[in-house]
């Protein structure tokens, strides 16, 4: 598998294997920075999804299920589980319950940093 970086310096033939590939769009459909705006306030502003995941291991059998995106309520959280906030651009972030299970501890820390590398 071959990994290829464009940007502004990438030749014409290369940025039309990347659209090709892609399978939609051209070069000239990309904005430029000044028509494209602030990246900042963008992100600042999008409404990103949000959702919360339980790690439970109550029945036996170590689950990870979506329990609710946003808005959120506190009172999704039990203190007998581990659960994984996907905050979207704010990152991610791991509730461990007073009575969570060792097993629910290592699991939603591990899920967490493989969620982590395979999202940036």
């Amino acid at each position: 598998s071959k990994i290829s970086i464009l940007d502004e310096h990438s030749c014409e033939a290369e940025v039309n294997i990347f659209f090709e590939e892609l399978g939609t769009g051209s070069p000239s459909d990309v904005k430029d920075a000044a028509e494209g705006g602030d990246d900042v306030e963008h992100e600042r502003s999008s409404d990103t999804e949000v959702s919360l995941h339980r790690i439970s291991d109550a029945d036996g059998e170590l689950k990870v299920e979506r329990v609710g995106e946003k808005p959120l309520a506190h009172t999704l959280l039990d203190p007998n589980d581990c659960f994984l906030l996907d905050g979207g651009m704010s990152g991610l972030f791991v509730w461990v319950g007073k009575g969570a299970s060792a097993k629910e501890r290592k699991e939603s820390m591990l899920l967490a940093q493989v969620c982590s590398r395979t999202c940036d």
